[in-house]
């Protein structure tokens, strides 16, 4: 099963270890990407993640990543299977939520809510990255 396969499949519920594996493999493989990060191997783990919206074609999933340095990272990622090849999906990933403006619980708890990314402020957009039809990890 390819990673685009596994992601639109999704888990079963916050706790899907391989769904998190997949969640993690995309994030990092992004950032990567974008050059955001210099490895796609400097996160270890997605121990929270919520699927907000789920088609056949398109899942919307915001979540928490620690890096290997346990800093603790929100994500939302957006994917899509591409229109061009079936194999291929189409991500958009938010990073790093910008909660300074909130208040501790309230940034604390803000994915449990948030139903778009764009309410609010994230460090890290990036927009239509092509996922490869690489296996899931």
């Amino acid at each position: 099963m390819t990673l685009i396969d596994t992601l639109l499949a999704g888990g079963k519920g916050s706790h899907d270890q391989s769904y998190a594996a997949a969640l993690e493999q995309a994030v990092a493989s992004c950032l990567h990407a974008a050059g955001v990060w210099t490895s796609p191997r400097r996160s270890d783990g997605v121990p929270w993640y919520r699927a907000v919206e789920r088609t056949d074609a398109r899942v919307r999933v915001c979540g928490r990543l620690f890096t290997i340095g346990q800093v603790e990272y929100m994500f939302w990622l957006d994917v899509e299977r591409s229109p061009d090849n079936e194999k291929d999906g189409r991500v958009t990933l938010w990073f790093d939520a910008d909660v300074s403006a909130l208040s501790p619980r309230a940034g604390r708890s803000i994915l449990e809510l948030l139903r778009d990314p764009a309410d609010i402020a994230w460090k890290v957009n990036v927009p239509g990255w092509i996922l490869p039809a690489s296996p899931a990890r």
